[in-house]
């Protein structure tokens, strides 16, 4: 709520509930899942001359591949770190959460990136993904094993909605 309402300051009255919601998912999913000592760091840098907005958000819990791995799931011990990533990005897939949350987080930050001509990289444990919308994944195990999970997404404020004004006036 707080990075949206900084942004909206310079973003030509854009509606930036679509990127605050899918910031607090990424911080349900720390609290839910990565078991980190740290309730997670997040950065956030606009860029005036081409729209833009990145945000990375860090913990130093278990990391997505070793949580699904830990979950005991059918096939989760074939997973690789890139593939349990990938896993982890898929629609309706959770290992555990809230049913009205159920397995959307990711797979919604998915959607948000590519909505919004973005990119999407998530570090976590050995493996890495990478996602520039409108193209194929890129992904692959690192020679290092990062504890934790690094997300960084890009989006493209051209892409998104002006500000519904009557939302304010009833204070939704």
């Amino acid at each position: 709520m707080y990075a949206r309402k900084y942004f909206e300051r310079f973003t030509d009255n854009k509606d930036l509930i679509p990127m605050s919601a899918n910031m607090d998912e990424v911080f349900n999913n720390i609290f839910d899942h990565s078991k980190s000592p740290v309730t997670g760091y997040i950065i956030t840098q606009y860029y005036p001359r081409n729209n833009k907005i990145s945000f990375s958000v860090c913990d130093f819990g278990v990391g997505i591949p070793n949580s699904i791995k830990n979950a005991n799931l059918e096939d989760s011990l074939n997973y690789e770190g890139w593939k349990a990533i990938l896993k982890s990005l898929e629609k309706g897939f959770s290992i555990k959460s809230t049913p009205r949350n159920r397995g959307f987080g990711l797979n919604n930050l998915l959607e948000l990136t590519e909505s919004s001509n973005g990119v999407l990289q998530i570090i976590s444990n050995d493996g890495l993904v990478f996602k520039k919308a409108g193209e194929m994944y890129k992904a692959g195990n690192l020679d290092f094993n990062f504890k934790g999970t690094l997300i960084k997404v890009e989006i493209d404020l051209n892409t998104f909605e002006e500000k519904d004004e009557t939302d304010d006036i009833f204070g939704f």
